[in-house]
């Protein structure tokens, strides 16, 4: 499985007086149950106020980086250049080929993981806590799809059709598009 997006931080939040940038948190979490971002594992881009990167799996931090390359722009020296933040989109890249995971930022690679017990399938979230990003060019690649009944088709109606031809069968109805979570 291989998740591959890039991102950019929000200017000027509508709402919000006086918006400044925060270049911190920004999530990815992956083989989740689709309910719970701590549920499988998650990526966290300059987590804890951009002091560390961090691969949790579960809520357990499995590998952290305190390295810049890891890292976002730092604003405690003042504002970063224009080309540092407000028009850099970040790359990352996410790949996990059977216990291995591997995380990258603008193509270096940053967290490293091999799993005893590793997570096969589950849903991918992207996310980020107390923030605004945009994200441009998600790909999502996999080796099997998981199927899951996400559509329900009814059985054909037991009144017959008097138009209708000898032995022929009625389209099937879409009675429910999602199930409940």
């Amino acid at each position: 499985m291989s998740v591959q997006f890039y991102f950019a931080f929000k200017m000027g939040l509508t709402g919000s007086p006086r918006w400044h940038y925060r270049p911190s948190d920004v999530g990815v979490s992956f083989f989740g149950d689709g309910k719970n971002l701590g549920s499988g594992y998650s990526l966290v881009v300059g987590a804890d106020g951009n002091k560390r990167t961090v691969l949790l799996k579960g809520d357990k931090v499995v590998a952290e980086s305190k390295d810049k390359a890891a890292l976002l722009p730092i604003l405690a020296d003042g504002q970063p250049s224009m080309n540092d933040l407000h028009r850099h989109w970040w790359y990352v890249r996410i790949n996990k080929i059977g216990s291995r995971v591997e995380t990258y930022l603008d193509n270096q690679l940053i967290l490293t993981y091999d799993d005893p017990s590793p997570l096969d399938a589950g849903q991918i979230a992207l996310w980020t806590y107390n923030n605004g990003i945009m994200l441009s060019r998600v790909q999502i690649y996999y080796e099997q799809e998981q199927k899951n009944a996400m559509l329900k088709i009814a059985a054909p109606p037991a009144a017959p059709n008097p138009n209708a031809q000898p032995n022929a069968m009625p389209a099937p109805k879409l009675v429910a598009a999602l199930p409940k979570r």
